[in-house]
């Protein structure tokens, strides 16, 4: 009987761990010396190798000067003392100097088709001043080798990140449609300057879930901002904690408050002390950066932020330029405590918009490396309020966006119109709520031949606002994905209860 017992909790504390999500990567954290060429260029003196587990690849296209887009060296950084290594004793470099590179290091792994996967690697820097770089961490969800596939989930981009500032963590989350995954390790610049290189240490690819339904042939992305219906939104995949423990959930397209509560095991009530932003916990947006744990030692302001700092849902004006399909409401504010640094420090109290359009030729509603700008569209920035228009802007092409600076802090919306043959596959307005020293970026997506879905005269902001029956079918869907697991907890208890009570009995008898 004893045996019995024991093996029982045996039992329980594997079932335990078998969610604890383990590193499917070979060498994440790039420690073999042993390195393998991927391309050697004798006549440019660059030798492009990774490590033994990983791959590599590269574009040389487009190229429009002598210095975009040649190829890296790539080579395992063994200097642990100059910042460029997070752990261990190696790190994985990519650089070129005075050149620019795009390039990707990456590695294929066998899952479960259907399985929820969360990848994420931390990067760092070295960069001359004036350098512009970016960096971000994808995955195939069918186990391709090719960066431009559309079907990859991308996280956001990271920018210039020096060693000073130390390593910074990207994390992105998908469902695999195929039996293999990929993860990419991606790095691109514009600016060709004298040092322009990249480190990426302490990768790691974890199994995070299930999806509950067979997967489905892929379908085209959802456009930007466009409510899910609750029946067909993906789990939310909750993120890997920091380093000094605290935990940063970016909110994905259609996700609600209340699910992302659940998916860490919290309720609404455990997030909103943490978010004093969030006075109204129907209302989120994406890529809101929400805190669901705080580091060690770290507080929250007592008083939360003025109403100002939130997001405000205001009818549009009676009339705006460019055939508005879609209004959409975004806040870009300084957090709390930074806001509260530069008012101490007497920082400016206007902010700046910067603003671009780009042809997106895939038409998946976001900017890919190689998409480009997109000429001759006209973006108007006008008063929320009043609807008069405060500044205008005809692109030019350029890859460096316009920006609309020393703004009064106020609300704003945004209004972009394309050449005549191209159509939205973004939204073509958004709502803005300026706070003071902020500065943020909007980017306008157009294709030709794309005609919009969504009537010039009916402008609305409903997809970021949850309304209470998609919260009702959405907590549904989680109990109905969760009764096995609820049915199996209470049989385990029963069946515990029983064998306790027949060891007591024995042990009396």
């Amino acid at each position: 009987m004893r045996r019995l017992f024991v093996c029982f909790i045996s039992l329980i504390v594997i079932g335990i761990h078998a969610q604890d999500g383990e590193n499917l990567l070979r060498d994440p954290g790039f420690e073999n010396t042993a390195m393998k060429v991927v391309v050697t260029s004798e006549g440019e003196g660059v030798t492009f190798a990774v490590n033994q587990d990983w791959n590599g690849w590269y574009t040389e296209s487009p190229r429009t000067a002598d210095w975009q887009n040649r190829i890296p060296n790539g080579t395992g950084r063994n200097n642990a003392g100059m910042g460029f290594v997070r752990s261990g004793n190696r790190s994985m470099e990519l650089s070129r100097g005075y050149a620019t590179f795009t390039a990707a290091v990456f590695q294929t792994v066998s899952v479960p088709a259907g399985s929820v996967v969360t990848g994420s690697a931390w990067y760092v820097m070295d960069l001359s001043e004036g350098a512009s770089a970016q960096a971000r961490v994808g995955i195939d969800p069918n186990g391709g080798t090719n960066p431009y596939d559309s079907d990859i989930a991308w996280s956001s981009w990271g920018g210039n990140q020096l060693a000073s500032s130390g390593f910074r963590q990207l994390s992105v989350s998908t469902t695999a449609t195929g039996e293999s995954v990929t993860l990419f390790l991606f790095a691109t610049q514009t600016v060709p300057s004298a040092q322009n290189g990249i480190f990426w240490d302490d990768a790691s690819l974890v199994i995070t879930g299930q999806a509950v339904q067979p997967t489905q042939p892929s379908q085209p992305d959802q456009p930007v901002n466009t409510p899910v219906p609750a029946s067909t939104r993906a789990p939310v995949v909750p993120v890997t904690p920091a380093a000094d423990g605290s935990i940063i959930h970016i909110v994905q397209s259609g996700e609600t408050l209340s699910a992302i509560a659940q998916a860490y095991g919290l309720t609404v009530e455990d997030i909103l002390p943490l978010n004093p932003d969030i006075t109204n916990p129907r209302l989120i947006f994406t890529g809101q950066r929400i805190n669901i744990r705080l580091a060690e030692g770290a507080t929250v302001p007592s008083t939360p932020v003025s109403q100002t700092n939130t997001p405000q849902i205001a009818p549009p004006p009676a009339t705006l330029p460019g055939g508005v399909n879609n209004i959409v409401a975004a806040t870009f504010t300084l957090p709390p405590v930074a806001q509260a640094d530069a008012d101490a420090n007497n920082m400016t109290q206007t902010g700046e918009i910067c603003v671009n359009t780009y042809e997106d030729t895939n038409i998946n509603n976001k900017i890919d490396v190689s998409e480009v700008p997109l000429a001759g569209s006209t973006i108007t920035l006008l008063q929320r309020e009043t609807g008069e228009t405060v500044m205008q802007h005809t692109t030019t092409g350029e890859r460096d966006n316009f920006c609309f600076q020393d703004l009064q802090s106020m609300g704003y919306i945004v209004v972009a119109s394309v050449p005549e043959g191209y159509g939205f596959t973004t939204s073509s307005a958004f709502q803005v709520e300026l706070t003071p020293g902020a500065s943020f970026t909007l980017l306008f997506g157009a294709a030709q031949g794309v005609q919009s879905t969504l009537s010039a005269t009916n402008p609305t902001s409903s997809a970021l606002i949850e309304t209470s029956t998609q919260d009702s079918n959405n907590e549904t869907s989680v109990l109905i994905q969760n009764i096995g697991l609820i049915i199996f907890g209470l049989a385990a208890l029963t069946l515990f209860t029983g064998m306790l009570a027949v060891y007591v009995l024995q042990r009396r008898y």
